[in-house]
C-alpha cells in the first residue's frame, strides 16, 4: 500500500491510497456500507470528491478535498 498527498493546481488537497501486487480482485457489485459511509463523509460532510478505481493488482482511491489553505 502507498499512500502520499498533493495539492493540486485549484488549491484541493489530493490524498491517493493505492494498493499493487495484490491478489485479483473485482470491483464491487454493490455499495456496501463503508463505501456508503465514506462517500457521505467526503462528499457530504468535507465537500469533496472521492474515485475508486479497481484495477487489477488493486485499488487505487483518490480523494480531493476543498478549503485546504
Amino acid at each position: 500500500v502507498q499512500v502520499d498527498w498533493s495539492v493540486g493546481p485549484d488549491g484541493r488537497l489530493v490524498l491517493r491510497w493505492t494498493e499493487a501486487s495484490c491478489p485479483p480482485i473485482k470491483p464491487p457489485t454493490r455499495r456496501g456500507f463503508g463505501m456508503r459511509v465514506m462517500e457521505s463523509m467526503i462528499r457530504g460532510q468535507l465537500k469533496g470528491d472521492i474515485r475508486f478505481d479497481w484495477g487489477a493488482e488493486g485499488l487505487a482511491c483518490e480523494i480531493a478535498l476543498s478549503g485546504v489553505r
